[in-house]
């Protein structure tokens, strides 16, 4: 019975370490340049719905500064996704229609420079609601967003750089300044689940894109580090 219970007791203390923080690896894209990440072949089925999460620590203190998250440009839209913070305003979210408009979403929550903070989005052809989750919870819910659209297949994911035409054409005062760590893509409009990823109490791995999994080409100075990411809390 003893060793029943140090079994029991090593085994809270093991779960209990496991979900305070997350070990895994951080991108660093300092300027100057172009620091972006390619990713390889990704959207392989046209997206009805999809969430997209990840932790981003921006370094720059500048307000009002537009930071790319991530970019996805098809032949036909340069901002078929377009996602990524403005420094002292908030988070944001684009999606080109066919008629080439864009439809926005901008949240509100002020995303804090020099700390990890975790942000998901999601959005839903179907009703065209796009929501903002911070740190786990929602912050902002938008309608009307590229309703009845989707998003097409044959396109280019760049991370840290806004695409301007179909695979390039970067602006610098556009690009992400920070560090970057666990971002996913999923197939589908996750809800509950957000803030048990926030938490670090289910596995992340997106079904779309996988920061472990997909394949990535590191240009122009991306530095890549181990980090332990801070679980159900930011820092």
């Amino acid at each position: 019975m003893a060793c029943l219970r140090i079994v029991c007791f090593m085994f809270l203390i093991l779960t209990s370490s496991l979900s305070e923080y997350q070990d895994t690896y951080k991108a660093s894209f300092v300027s100057p340049g172009f620091p972006y990440i390619k990713l390889g072949p990704t959207i392989p089925e046209p997206l009805k719905e999809l969430t997209l999460c990840y932790w981003v620590r921006p370094h720059n203190h500048t307000s009002n500064v537009s930071m790319t998250v991530l970019s996805y440009a098809h032949p036909k839209r340069a901002d078929e996704l377009l996602a990524g913070l403005v420094t002292g305003s908030g988070v944001f979210f684009h999606r080109q229609k066919r008629d080439k408009n864009v439809s926005p979403a901008h949240s509100t929550y002020s995303i804090q420079v020099g700390q990890w903070t975790h942000v998901c989005i999601t959005w839903s052809s179907l009703t065209g609601t796009t929501r903002i989750f911070i740190n786990g919870k929602h912050a902002n819910a938008f309608s009307d967003i590229a309703f009845g659209e989707v998003v097409e297949t044959g396109g280019v994911v760049v991370i840290g750089q806004d695409q301007n035409i179909y695979g390039g054409s970067f602006k610098k005062d556009s690009g992400l300044q920070g560090d970057l760590s666990e971002l996913h893509l999923w197939d589908t409009m996750l809800c509950d689940e957000i803030e048990k990823i926030y938490k670090c109490e289910i596995p992340t791995d997106g079904n779309v894109i996988s920061w472990s999994k997909s394949r990535k080409i590191f240009y122009s100075g991306v530095q890549t580090s181990a980090i332990r990411l801070p679980c159900g809390k930011c820092q």
